[in-house]
């Protein structure tokens, strides 16, 4: 079944709807009985009836739809944000050392806090050179890390 907005939007597009074909019917119907007006005159008129009136309809026919999906997307934002903020508190209480890199390893997305507790440089630095922290592993080791 339909929700209530939809029948709602579906009985303003009727509206809107049945006045443009009122007011057609009237341009038609009336304007032969007007003195000689020109044709592009007529034109005219018929394309501003037709803008009056179908701007609305594309509002509620094509913006709605998108207001009604940000509206869905709201509570999984929230859940993000949530999740986000535990995420956080947890990364920043423990002194393990870890941190999120690209699949390239050429960019540091998070590092923990404890990488300055426990290895003596700024989070700053690690940063600025991804690759800085091999420094501080024993050349015998590189290769096993």
């Amino acid at each position: 079944m339909t929700k209530p907005q939809s029948w709602s939007t579906l009985r303003l597009f009727a509206v809107l709807s049945l006045v443009f074909f009122v007011t057609e019917m009237m341009v038609m119907f009336l304007l032969p009985l007007l003195p000689a007006m020109p044709r592009w005159l007529e034109s005219l008129a018929d394309a501003g009836l037709m803008i009056l009136f179908a701007t609305p309809a594309v509002y509620f026919l094509l913006f709605r739809s998108l207001e009604q999906r940000v509206e869905e997307l709201e509570p999984a934002q929230e859940k993000l944000t949530e999740s986000d903020r535990l995420f956080r508190q947890m990364a920043e209480t423990i002194e393990e050392v870890f941190w999120i890199t690209d699949p390239g390893k050429n960019t540091m997305l998070y590092i923990s806090p404890g990488y300055q507790k426990i290895w003596g440089r700024t989070c700053e630095s690690l940063f600025a050179e991804p690759r800085n922290w091999l420094d501080a592993i024993h050349p015998e080791d590189r290769d096993r890390v």
